[in-house]
């Protein structure tokens, strides 16, 4: 099934990643561009406090802290997140390279296997791909990559290849700045939303999105628009509308999100 870019699904990635990263030393001679990272973003001097559910604290920095029981810890080259010890190492401000361990008994009857992702970066430091290994149920090691394309801003075109699925992702976007996490079009499999959200990530896309269509090979369709409620220009509502067609058989959902801004 293909993966669909849900505010719901990208929360319970948080939960489900276990990351133990490392990476690179920092390098100012290997390309990679420099775009340090700053603060989490505010509207008309408020933070975002709570997204559903779940609520977001700050650091005296104004990075983001903690997110529901996950902690951040911040340090020059690398960011740890806690429970999990997501560990992630920065070179010239960017997230270049991550390691995380999963349990499997495929590959050479190993208990866990340690997974690298890489992530490329053009000059103007937007993210345009991602690596990472899979081992797909058998022994033979598969390179996953994904590609990202970018247009007046924004990523209009999310391309995954390597698994048995080719799988494509295209998005619309509204004129709304983009200030929030989890809704930025590349907050994908590997990337941690809210480091992507402090720019951790290169440049993100500027506007929100309206709608997000996702295919692959096997005639998986799904459509996801997205409703914005504002008031005294804040954000305070999130309605996302799903219409996914699996095997000939299409399902609708309607989700909504409360946000609150302090």
């Amino acid at each position: 099934m293909g993966r669909r870019m849900r505010w719901s699904w990208v929360l319970a990635l948080l939960v489900m990643l276990a990351f133990t990263a490392c990476s690179k030393d920092d390098d100012a001679g290997n390309g990679t561009p420099s775009f340090p990272a700053g603060n989490a973003p505010t509207v008309n001097g408020k933070y975002l406090m709570k997204v559903g559910p779940t609520n977001i604290q700050y650091n005296a920095e104004g990075q983001v802290a903690k997110v529901g029981n996950m902690g951040y810890s911040y340090e020059p080259k690398r960011i740890i997140i806690s429970p999990n010890d997501q560990i992630y190492y920065l070179t010239n401000g960017l997230i270049t390279e991550c390691r995380y361990t999963v349990l499997t008994s495929l590959v050479e009857n190993a208990l866990t296997v340690d997974v690298i992702h890489r992530y490329e970066y053009d000059v103007n430091g937007q993210l345009i791909k991602q690596t990472r290994p899979s081992y797909d149920y058998t022994e033979e090691e598969k390179t996953l990559t994904t590609q990202y394309v970018w247009q007046n801003g924004n990523i209009v075109k999310i391309i995954h290849t390597g698994e048995e699925l080719a799988q494509e992702s295209t998005i619309s976007y509204t004129s709304y700045v983009n200030v929030l996490p989890h809704f930025s079009a590349n907050a994908d499999y590997g990337i941690d939303v809210y480091l992507e959200w402090q720019g951790y990530f290169g440049e993100r896309c500027k506007n929100l999105p309206a709608s997000i269509t996702t295919v692959n090979s096997s005639g998986y369709h799904s459509t996801c628009s997205f409703d914005y409620v504002i008031n005294d220009g804040l954000i305070t509502k999130i309605t996302e509308h799903t219409i996914t067609t699996i095997s000939g058989i299409s399902y609708t959902n309607s989700y909504e999100y409360d946000l609150e801004w302090w």
